[in-house]
């Protein structure tokens, strides 16, 4: 399953994902089907705030799970 699926899961749905991120659900449908099931970088953190999924979930292209799995470890 993609991040973008999960997060649908999770909420609701397409409409109610949109709704969530102020956007029209066609843009939601066009994440899922025409971007590769892609979250657009803006939304990445405004999904992880109200889902609760962190972003390298969300986008790990973008945030590799290795720079945060770091996060309070003493090195």
């Amino acid at each position: 399953m993609k991040p973008l699926d999960k997060i649908i899961t999770i909420v609701g749905g397409q409409t109610a994902l949109a709704n969530m991120l102020g956007v029209k659900q066609q843009h939601v449908y066009g994440w899922l089907n025409r971007s590769g099931g892609l979250v657009p970088s803006d939304y990445v953190f405004q999904i992880e705030k109200k889902t609760g999924i962190p972003c390298w979930e969300i986008r790990p292209d973008l945030y590799p799970p290795e720079r945060f799995s770091k996060r309070g470890s003493k090195s």
